[in-house]
């Protein structure tokens, strides 16, 4: 396979999969969230507070993209903003209650997504997927 044809069809992988989010997260009646915000939940899920800066590191995206993205989730009320108490210029992003309810649906779309990406693939084919796809992004990075 050609590159051009690699980063075509990673692109068609990253539509579809956001098709498939979509179309999940509406069968279970979640509105105001989009693929994009699922990094952020998801960190947010595993630890309940955290400063932007770390969560923008987190997630690969610049503090700028995550700023806007945390603006969306809070004005949908699924995450507030705070200060920290001992310094006064973090800002922190935790959960609201109405973003802690969305865990399960969160949960069973994430499992959706992986049993229809990894339909037919045994185990050692997903763990050499894995570390090919590690490679790529890692060859992405910036120095």
């Amino acid at each position: 396979m050609s590159p051009s044809k690699v980063v075509a069809q990673i692109s068609r992988i990253h539509e579809g999969a956001h098709r498939l989010i979509l179309r999940e997260l509406e069968v279970r009646g979640v509105e105001g969230v989009v693929p994009s915000h699922g990094d952020i939940l998801h960190h947010l899920f595993v630890e309940d507070r955290l400063p932007m800066t770390e969560l923008a590191g987190r997630i690969g995206r610049t503090k700028a993209t995550v700023t806007a993205l945390v603006d969306k989730l809070e004005s949908r009320g699924f995450v507030a903003r705070e200060r920290d108490g001992g310094d006064g210029r973090v800002c922190r992003v935790r959960l609201t209650e109405r973003g802690q309810a969305l865990r399960p649906a969160f949960e069973e779309v994430s499992e959706a997504l992986n049993r229809r990406l990894l339909d037919g693939f045994r185990e050692e084919e997903v763990r050499a997927l894995e570390g090919m796809l590690d490679r790529l992004r890692a060859n992405l990075r910036e120095e």
